[in-house]
C-alpha cells in the first residue's frame, strides 16, 4: 500500500524545544546558524529528534549537547509546525523541510552552562527581554505563547 510518498527533496522532521525556567526567567540561546542566509536569532534549547530515539531521550540529549544542563522533562507546552526552505541536512543535501516542533516545560537544570558551537550566548531572560529579542521560527510561537500565559 503506497499511501505516503514524499519527493526526494522534501523531508518531514520532528524537533523539540525546552522551556527551562529559573525563577521567572527563561533560558534562551543565541544561535550561530548564519548558513544558507539565515539570520542569527535567539531560540530555546533543543533540536531535531533522531530516528531511533524517544521524545524524552531526544530532548534531554539536545539540551545536554547545547547547554551542558541535565533536565527533567515536564508536560507538553505547545506544538506547531512550519516550513523551512532551504534546509541543509547533515550530509550536505539542501531540501524543503516541514518541521513539527514540540515545546516542553523542563525542570531541575543541573550543571553549569557550557554552550556548543551552535550558540555563542545565553540569557536567563525576563519577560521584558523576551519581548525585545528576535526569535527563530523554531522557537517564536512557543515564546509568544509563554508571554501570553505568564502575563
Amino acid at each position: 500500500m503506497d499511501f505516503y510518498r514524499l519527493p526526494k527533496d522534501i523531508v518531514f522532521l520532528i524537533s523539540q524545544k525546552a522551556l527551562i525556567l529559573k525563577g521567572k526567567k527563561l533560558l534562551i540561546l543565541r544561535n550561530t546558524a548564519d548558513r544558507l542566509g539565515k539570520m542569527v536569532q535567539w531560540e530555546l534549547p533543543g533540536g531535531l529528534l533522531e530516528v531511533k530515539e524517544s521524545l524524552l531521550h531526544g530532548l534531554k540529549r539536545e539540551v545536554l549537547e547545547e547547554t551542558n544542563l541535565r533536565i527533567s522533562q515536564g508536560s507538553l507546552f505547545h506544538a506547531w509546525d512550519y516550513v523551512e526552505n532551504p534546509f541543509q541536512l547533515g550530509d550536505g543535501r539542501i531540501v524543503h523541510a516541514r518541521i513539527l516542533e514540540l515545546a516542553f516545560y523542563c525542570y531541575h537544570p543541573k550543571g553549569e552552562i557550557r554552550l556548543s558551537e551552535e550558540h555563542d550566548a545565553f540569557l536567563w531572560a525576563t519577560m521584558t527581554d523576551l519581548q525585545h529579542h528576535s526569535f527563530a521560527p523554531n522557537s517564536q510561537l512557543a515564546v509568544q505563547k509563554y508571554l501570553r500565559c505568564a502575563s
